[in-house]
């Protein structure tokens, strides 16, 4: 990590933080960046957007995880403009989609996003928990036809967030904010939209990703 303080996210980007607990109370986290066209900035639309974001999220992504996972709270910070920025925290009630019981609270599939990008290192990735024992092959792979759906998953979710628009918000995209490169701190950062998902068959982990929130 480059010396000094994180520059300022790119203007018209939002910060969305979406969270919740697993089967045994530990806290998880995805963070997810959005680049938000809008005509004018207001905190209905916002929400609007995360609300419907999480519904997707919740659909798509969370398809192969347990239902004792739950997704109970979302956090959204917009810089509309130069140091002017709009939050939004939410509340929810949604659960992984299927029976069987949890694995690990720590234990996650992985979707690796693909951008326009080619560098080493740190490419943009999500890290979803609630993966069912029933899934887990050999003790550190996810079972083929589990990739197959978080895949769809993944590719639809993006998809539909890429389709959200409400009141003065026109559009959105979802992607990644590269803020350092060779060791230095972008100027400005830049925002990297999503083109594509796959899913990897060795798990991670969410340790230390719940900070995140």
């Amino acid at each position: 990590m480059p010396s000094g303080h994180r520059p300022q996210p790119p203007v018209g980007t939002a910060r969305v933080a979406i969270s919740g607990t697993g089967a045994a109370g530990n806290p998880w986290v995805n963070v997810f960046w959005l680049n938000i066209t809008a005509t004018t900035h207001v905190a209905a639309d916002l929400k609007s957007i995360v609300d419907s974001m999480v519904a997707a999220y919740a659909t798509d992504m969370l398809a192969i995880s347990s239902g004792n996972l739950v997704q109970n709270a979302a956090k959204a910070s917009w810089l509309y403009a130069s140091n002017q920025v709009l939050e939004y925290t939410g509340g929810y009630s949604n659960t992984g989609a299927l029976t069987g019981t949890i694995g690990s609270d720590a234990m996650c599939a992985v979707v690796n996003w693909s951008i326009t990008d080619y560098y080493r290192g740190g490419h943009p990735r999500t890290y979803v928990p609630g993966i069912r024992e029933n899934d887990i092959v050999n003790g550190r792979t996810l079972a083929s036809g589990s990739r197959t759906t978080l895949a769809t998953g993944a590719t639809n979710f993006l998809s539909a967030v890429n389709a959200l628009t409400h009141g003065g918000i026109s559009a959105v995209a979802l992607g990644t904010v590269r803020f350092a490169s060779g060791n230095a701190w972008l100027s400005p950062p830049q925002f990297k939209a999503y083109q594509a998902a796959s899913v990897r068959s060795v798990f991670g982990t969410q340790r230390r990703r719940y900070a995140a929130y």
